[in-house]
Formats: structure tokens, sequence, C-alpha cells
């Protein structure tokens, strides 16, 4: 073989190994927009990752069920990546609650900005697996609100996490796929 087609050979394995690694990167980053702006996001740098005793094409479709049962609207799906989640919805409550119990954005006279301000929220999941028998799951929560008496023009404000959210998924997923076992569904 000559030490061209050697090196052709090598160059090539590179290529697809760095094309690799760059797909495997763009499958964890999202772009995102809450209220209007234009985040990108990476599911491996947000949340705790939880462990499920379940195969992971079971996890991501009990997570689907899980956001369908606390109102939250799936806008995007892709079982091929383990990804579904929303990236941007205007809500006022989750799960029956206000905003305020999901997110912070500060507080004035009149109490909680999350309650009282338009909350355009995404929140997103990414199901891997770890074994055949096994998935790890991440969540991100995202929110920005909007005082739309004062116009829709103006840059939203940024909002937090309590983490309420992200641990009601968490405890939701664990009952729905212990329910599965015990029934014997896959």
């Amino acid at each position: 073989m000559s030490l061209r087609a050697t090196t052709f050979g090598s160059s090539l394995l590179l290529l697809i190994a760095g094309g690799t690694a760059g797909l495997a990167a763009q499958q964890r980053v999202f772009e995102i927009r809450p209220a209007g702006r234009v985040m990108y996001v990476s599911l491996d740098t947000v949340d705790t990752p939880s462990g499920y005793q379940a195969a992971p094409l079971t996890v991501y479709r009990a997570l689907r069920e899980v956001y369908r049962s606390l109102d939250i609207p799936v806008t995007f799906q892709d079982s091929v990546t383990g990804r579904l989640g929303n990236l941007g919805t205007p809500m006022r409550k989750i799960a029956g609650k206000r905003m305020s119990t999901w997110v912070r954005c500060g507080e004035g006279m009149t109490g909680p900005y999350a309650d009282i301000h338009r909350v355009t929220i995404s929140v997103i999941s990414w199901v891997r697996a770890a074994t055949l028998d096994s998935a790890v799951v991440r969540t991100g929560v995202f929110a920005g609100a909007v005082d739309v008496a004062e116009g829709t023009g103006q840059m939203p404000r940024q909002c937090t996490t309590t983490g309420l959210l992200e641990d009601l998924l968490r405890t939701r997923l664990q009952q729905l796929l212990a329910a599965a076992e015990k029934a014997g569904v896959d």
C-alpha cells in the first residue's frame, strides 16, 4: 500500500471520528426561545442526571406521558436522540400550580413577577442509554417573563428554576415506571 493511500485512509478516519464527535455534541445542544430570546443550552450541563432501571425507549415513552400529565406541551420529540420537550411556550400554570412555584423572576409590589407577567417556559429532557436495560435522564427548565402592560417589545426578564419542576418530573417518572413494572407492562 502506498504512503498516499495510507495518509488518505488515516485522514478519512479522522474526519469520520471528528464528525461523529461533532454530531454527538449537536445532539446535546438545544435552541430554545424563552420569551422571544434565542438561547443555546447543552443538557449535559443542567440538572443532576437521574438513573432509571428500564429500557431507554420505555423511559422515553414514560417521560412523554409525564409531560402530558403535567400539562406541559411537547412541541418536539426525537426518540432516536432521546430528546423531547418544549422549546418555549407561554404558560400560566403547570400541574395546576402558579408559575412562581416553578420559576423565580423577581418580585414587585404586587407579588412575584412569575405570577403577574407573561412567562414563556422551555422544559427539555434528554434520555440517554446507560445500558440496554437502564437510562439516564437530564432535564433543563428555562424561562423569561415580560410585563405585557409595558409592551411586548421589551427585553424579557430572565427567570431561574426553583428546582421543584425537575423534582416533580423525576418523581412522576419513577412512579410511572414502577407502576408499569408492577403491572408487567413494557
